[in-house]
């Protein structure tokens, strides 16, 4: 429950610290995808030094099966997932990004429905209904609120599907390496490298202006290599190895 609880604040909180980094309205100093490189570059590298020193046996005795199918998983969640969310959130504030990615568990309803053939309770179902008209409310400029840019809302609300996608692979068939730190040490390091990629190919290393970078837009970006990554995303995966994706997810 202490683990599950850290989750939903810090989690909730790291959306906050991406926005102040990469929100173009107050002069973003570091493009989205290029946050997220930086990110998981700093924290992978800690994460390699740690189970260097801890757990070197578990380093030694990787198999290129398990570093595929980690890498994998990171593609889905630290770049389809938090990269796309990351760049949503230039247009889409904080608030609004953190309620959408609640969406998530009506993502792994769905995708496990279609592609695992699992079983959707009725009350299950009610539940998703209920998701679905909220969303559409808190997004319809008809109900009050501000029109939102229709690319970010789309980045928002789709990203969940690639985070989900990929922690239920990870659950159910990717090759995972015996030592949990192990297994967050190759994401990690997988996610910089596909976090530089995608920024290179949209052109966003120009773009970054370090002299730009401000004492809040440098405590977020810390905040997000530190408490986000090495303790939240930790957390989570330690998780999805030891509670149904459902409760996780939720």
């Amino acid at each position: 429950m202490l683990f599950r609880s850290a989750i939903y604040v810090i989690w909730g909180t790291t959306y906050l610290a991406i926005r102040v980094v990469v929100d173009p309205s107050q002069g973003a100093a570091i493009p989205p995808f290029a946050m997220v490189a930086i990110r998981f570059a700093a924290a992978g590298a800690a994460m390699l030094l740690l189970t260097a020193v801890v757990a070197r046996r578990a380093l030694r005795s990787l198999t290129r099966a398990q570093i595929r199918d980690q890498a994998i998983v990171c593609v889905a969640l630290n770049v389809g997932g938090l990269g796309v969310t990351s760049f949503g959130e230039q247009t889409i504030p904080s608030g609004v990004t953190a309620l959408l990615i609640a969406l998530l568990p009506i993502w792994v309803a769905v995708l496990g429905r279609v592609v695992y053939g699992d079983r959707i309770a009725p009350l299950t179902a009610v539940g998703i209904a209920v998701g679905i008209v909220g969303v559409a409310i808190l997004v319809s400029p008809r109900t009050g609120g501000a029109a939102l840019d229709p690319l970010g809302l789309a980045c928002i609300l789709l990203s969940p599907l690639s985070w989900g996608g990929g922690s239920i692979w990870s659950q159910r068939r990717a090759a995972t390496p015996a030592d949990p730190r192990v297994a967050v040490t190759i994401q990690m390091l997988a996610g910089g490298a596909g976090g530089a990629i995608v920024a290179t190919l949209l052109g966003e290393w120009g773009a970054v202006r370090f002299d730009a970078v401000g004492g809040d837009v440098l405590f977020a970006l810390v905040y997000l290599v530190t408490i986000g990554s090495l303790v939240a995303y930790n957390i989570y995966t330690w998780l999805l190895r030891v509670a149904p994706f459902g409760i996780v997810s939720t």
